[in-house]
């Protein structure tokens, strides 16, 4: 397939664009080509050379011989306050390899805050259900909720916990009430989860509160 001149200078115009650093360099660590973007992040690249963090994992590739296979080869590297996904590719005809870095930091960010906020419902001490309102099955319990009422997943909505909340799911709007369990009192938060037959209760015990406030009314 014969290339115009015109197409290889587009072609070619593509890594300058790419917003992530793209870089080649030789298997004895002779830097060759970097684009814009490396420039951007890594102002220090010629001056450290191969010794450069970005190149933490890539230089363990260096050490073997040319025809390894790195196109399967993906690591993530931490230079300065940005988190970089790693790609390479092995000229093997010019003995270079190039090396994609996309910018990851935001997706690492985001990824370490879900994590984070996962554990809110699993350290709750008291009771944290999820609920679906056709089937009246429990899709999730958090441990406090197994550890109080570890008939719950046997019994399903028909438990206890359900009383009030069965009689005020109708509209599908977001409420809260109270009920009574054994000898407890919880206020309850019910929450519908969008575009899902889910409900999610956060049951509160609040039986102390009641009967200090009742103490407090004889008083």
């Amino acid at each position: 397939m014969n290339i115009s001149e015109k197409d290889i200078a587009r072609l070619a115009s593509f890594p300058e664009q790419n917003p992530n650093p793209v870089m080649e360099i030789s298997f004895d660590g002779t830097i060759t080509y970097s684009n814009l973007a490396t420039k951007k992040y890594f102002p220090d690249l010629q001056d450290k050379g191969i010794t450069h963090p970005v190149f933490s994992e890539i230089r363990n590739i260096l050490t073997q011989s040319v025809t390894v296979d790195v196109e399967n080869f993906k690591c993530e590297v931490i230079v300065d306050n940005y988190i970089f996904e790693q790609k390479l590719y092995s000229l093997k005809e010019s003995n270079l390899l190039r090396i994609y870095c996309s910018d990851i930091t935001k997706r690492k960010e985001m990824e370490s805050r879900l994590n984070n906020l996962a554990l809110f419902p699993e350290q709750h001490p008291n009771p944290v259900i999820e609920a679906n309102i056709k089937t009246g099955g429990i899709t999730y319990m958090n441990p406090g909720c197994e550890k109080r009422f570890p008939e719950l997943s046997a019994q399903k909505t028909e438990h206890a916990l359900f009383n009030e909340i069965k009689k005020k799911l109708d509209p599908k709007r977001d409420f809260q009430c109270e009920v009574s369990v054994d000898n407890s009192i919880f206020e309850q938060k019910i929450y519908f989860i969008p575009n899902s037959d889910l409900i999610r209760i956060y049951s509160n015990d609040i039986t102390e509160r009641i009967l200090t406030q009742k103490s407090l009314s004889r008083l």
